[in-house]
């Protein structure tokens, strides 16, 4: 019996976990995450950084429509007009000639959706979130 308890208590942990806020660490390593992949891509121009930045902002933009942040109103909604029409050109222009450049307006932008991303990361839940990278994998 003791021994069920003990495991009720950790499944119970876990359940409360997922429904709950990401930790500190996790929060970093998704932020280093997409700052890197820009990093990576301005400096060296390849096909893997952009489709991270590519992951990272599609998120962004699912959790953008979802409200978060908390009160957001739609402040970053040019860069992302910005950012996802010059990625869909990048993207063709790479595949078509093996140039993964990011543009002046990629560069200009980018920080703008990335540092959105970091406020709704504060926010997210682990469930909302691992459904939002579920949606994201399944459709874009």
């Amino acid at each position: 019996m003791r021994q069920d308890k003990r495991a009720l208590f950790q499944r119970m942990q876990q359940i409360q976990s997922w429904n709950g806020k990401l930790d500190e660490d996790e929060k970093r390593d998704l932020s280093l995450f997409a700052w890197l992949s820009l990093d990576w891509a301005k400096r060296e121009p390849n096909r893997q950084a952009v489709l991270n930045i590519v992951s990272v902002c599609n998120l962004a933009l699912v959790l953008a429509n979802k409200e978060y942040p908390k009160g957001y109103m739609g402040e970053a909604k040019t860069a992302f007009a910005v950012v996802l029409a010059n990625l869909k050109l990048l993207i063709s222009r790479g595949k078509e000639k093996g140039t993964w450049s990011l543009n002046g307006d990629l560069i200009r932008n980018l920080p703008v959706v990335l540092s959105l991303h970091d406020r709704q990361l504060t926010e997210v839940s682990r469930k909302v979130m691992e459904a939002c990278v579920n949606y994201v994998r399944e459709n874009v």
